[in-house]
């Protein structure tokens, strides 16, 4: 009931270097008067209050701005919400102008100039992770007003919380950590500490709070209290009373005997003391009330007389702890505490079951993944890829009308069995074009050559992967979900090759040979692939130069499988634009091979892999990045969860008619011509299927 507003604030001279660059805060307030200082200035809150009219009834309002993506003079816009469903309802929107929160929320100048979140930040120069109240104020912008206190939490463009000893080395000036650049508030108002007060058994004494700082009485046990002076005029704003010269005669006799000359800066918790208060001898009790910045001062008094009674019907309890409001201040908020406890008890379990489900949902969804095609299998054929030249991109090949599109898993697999499939393995020798010396095409074409040969096969049954030609290279959207497939690709080619010869990485200048591509991240992630899927390095190859090619042996099964501690290029290039690591995009793709390799574990040929696995579990599938998913995959495999794991496939998806079509190639023996007919109606289908795609990222 106390909350009355959240929000959030950014691009408002939050930043030190935002206020130093005029002379400090101070100064940047006064050169702001009319403006944010940021064309980009953006708030967006909400109110939560009692109807005027029925108190009984919650209303909840959007405080936000009119324009979205910021601006140096950003309208208030006030927008009722239902309180059932939180949403806008869009009746009565008002459009209040420029308010310059800065420098007038949470600010009352006259109770203390220091009051307002914005200058809380800046007085404390709070560092990311800090919480902290700002001093009270008055609320006048609903009904009724009140005092009123606002927490304060910084936001920095660098979300990380820092260590004790971090904040100490940025407060040092030894440690940057970023610009501060907004502030989460959230506002209490405090008649609901009046209302705590007086429900206590105060055995016929009384308790007022006044705020350290500015002496103002904050509440009272006294029902009867007013905490505001009314207004000499409409439209002036209510101040407080402080205690010194305060209507209550109880509250202001009180207060000549614990701070007489009306500075309540200096006083401090005591224990009893008998003072003679309005003509009657009473006990008080000073104690503090320090929390994250809000400084109160409680005192608490009960006639002599009150407590002798007491006595004589108690004699077996003690005067003393009756009175000492520590205990029953404390006993309160033991009390509220754990009630929040409970509560929050309560929310974590419904948040750990939630994420426990989430966790379960993505295991499932990883299993689905090692057999989903995300994007369609996009080869070549032999008889075009040799006249090439060189490797030449997707769109060039695509251009050309040289590409067979297979758009889900079960049609590629049955379309592959009829012949020979490669995939070819390598890093790229620049950062733009993977080959742009041709070193490493001509051992491609002479190893595709060479098991065409030697399966007794022509040229034109020979179907060839290679990610520059088979993954989109313009379009980023295609090539991100292209890559996401790419353990797919692996898994339905007969044969694996990798090609390393020695050679220069044109952009960094680094060595580039079998030694480097084992050490590769997506290189490491493509073995893994065929690995899991094959159960070892069967039809596993190494090319180093043309016409030398060796079968890969198990000697490096531990550093292969290990793809997060593989090099990616992305880290070597520090990450552009701030863009998201492979090394996170990764993680789904080797929970699915992971759950492959665990339901295949009984086969006498997966063993040794599947120790493998475990043994170096820790490693492969470190903490950072996985969590407890492959203890939550062994589990669902254990008790059967993972059984009927399909592949996800569009219902609607114009491929999937086009493939499942009875004049596809599925099922049938097919002659090259069928298979040009058919790439060229599906190369017509994709364009078309590529921007639903598009648009519906």
């Amino acid at each position: 009931d106390n909350k009355c507003c959240f929000g959030i604030f950014s691009n408002m001279g939050l930043g030190k270097e935002d206020v130093s660059k005029e002379g400090g805060w101070q100064k940047w307030l006064k050169n702001h008067k009319d403006d944010f200082g940021n064309t980009e200035a953006i708030f967006d809150n909400v109110l939560v209050d009692a109807d005027t009219n029925n108190p009984k009834v919650t209303t909840v309002t959007a405080w936000t701005n009119e324009f979205k993506t910021g601006n140096n003079t950003n309208p208030l816009v006030v927008a009722p919400m239902n309180p059932d469903t939180l949403r806008e309802t869009g009746i009565g929107n008002k459009n209040w102008g420029f308010i310059n929160f800065p420098y007038s929320d949470g600010h009352t100048a006259a109770v203390n100039e220091n009051s307002g979140w914005w200058r809380t930040i800046h007085i404390y120069d709070m560092m990311p992770g800090d919480f902290r109240f700002t001093p009270i104020f008055v609320w006048t912008d609903t009904e009724p007003k009140c005092l009123k206190v606002m927490g304060v939490v910084p936001l920095y463009k660098n979300t990380a919380i820092p260590t004790d000893e971090q904040k100490a080395k940025i407060r040092a000036g030894d440690l940057e950590w970023g610009p501060r650049v907004g502030a989460w508030v959230v506002g209490f108002k405090l008649w609901f500490l009046s209302d705590y007060l007086s429900g206590l058994e105060l055995k016929g004494g009384s308790i007022f709070l006044v705020e350290r700082a500015t002496g103002i009485v904050v509440a009272s046990s006294d029902k009867s209290y007013k905490p505001l002076k009314e207004p000499l005029k409409d439209g002036d704003t209510p101040l407080p009373y402080k205690a010194k010269d305060n209507p209550n005669e109880h509250i202001r006799a009180t207060s000549e005997c614990v701070a007489p000359d009306g500075d309540w800066k200096e006083v401090q918790a005591n224990d009893p003391v008998e003072k003679e208060v309005e003509g009657k001898l009473t006990f008080i009790q000073n104690f503090n009330f320090d929390f994250h910045g809000l400084s109160l001062v409680g005192v608490y008094t009960v006639p002599r007389e009150n407590m002798l009674a007491e006595l004589d019907k108690k004699a077996t309890e003690t005067a003393a702890t009756s009175i000492v409001v520590n205990s029953i201040f404390c006993g309160i908020m033991l009390a509220a505490l754990f009630c929040w406890g409970l509560r929050r008890a309560g929310k974590l379990y419904h948040a750990e079951r939630a994420q426990q489900k989430a966790a379960e949902k993505r295991v499932v969804a990883a299993a689905g993944a090692a057999i989903t095609c995300r994007f369609s299998m996009v080869l070549v054929n032999l008889r075009d890829f040799r006249k090439h030249g060189r490797l030449l991109s997707h769109e060039i090949v695509s251009e050309r009308g040289e590409l067979l599109w297979l758009h889900d898993y079960e049609t590629a697999k049955r379309f592959l069995s009829d012949y020979i499939s490669i995939f070819f393995s390598h890093q790229w020798l620049g950062w733009v074009n993977p080959d742009g010396r041709k070193e490493q095409y001509p051992l491609m074409v002479a190893a595709a050559e060479h098991f065409a040969k030697a399966n007794g096969r022509p040229f034109d049954e020979v179907w060839i992967w290679v990610d520059y030609t088979s993954i989109p290279q313009v379009n980023d959207y295609m090539k991100l979900l292209a890559v996401e497939t790419l353990h797919v690709y692996v898994t339905l080619c007969d044969v694996f090759i990798i090609v390393a010869p020695p050679c220069l990485h044109s952009g960094s200048q680094e060595r580039c040979d079998s030694e480097s591509y084992f050490t590769r991240g997506w290189c490491r992630l493509e073995q893994y692939t065929r690995i899991t899927a094959f159960n070892g390095t069967k039809d596993m190859y190494l090319c180093v130069e043309k016409g030398d090619i060796q079968q890969v042996t198990d000697a490096g099964l531990s550093d292969a499988l290990s793809v997060i501690n593989g090099t990616f290029s992305c880290c070597q290039r520090g990450h552009p634009k701030g863009s998201l690591c492979d090394k996170h995009r990764v993680i789904d793709t080797m929970l699915g091979l992971y759950i492959t390799a665990s339901r295949e574990r009984d086969q006498s040929n997966s063993t040794g892999i599947w120790q493998l696995l475990q043994r170096e579990r820790t490693s492969i599938y470190p903490d950072e990045f996985f969590g407890t998913l492959t203890h939550i995959a062994d589990h669902m495999v254990e008790n059967g969860l993972l059984e009927d794991v399909q592949a996800v496939k569009p219902l609607d998806s114009i491929v999937a008619q086009e493939t499942g079509r009875k004049a596809s190639l599925v099922g049938k023996t097919t002659s090259l011509d069928e298979v040009s007919q058919f790439r060229t109606r599906l190369d017509s289908s994709i364009s078309h299927e590529s921007k639903i795609v598009v648009d519906r990222i």
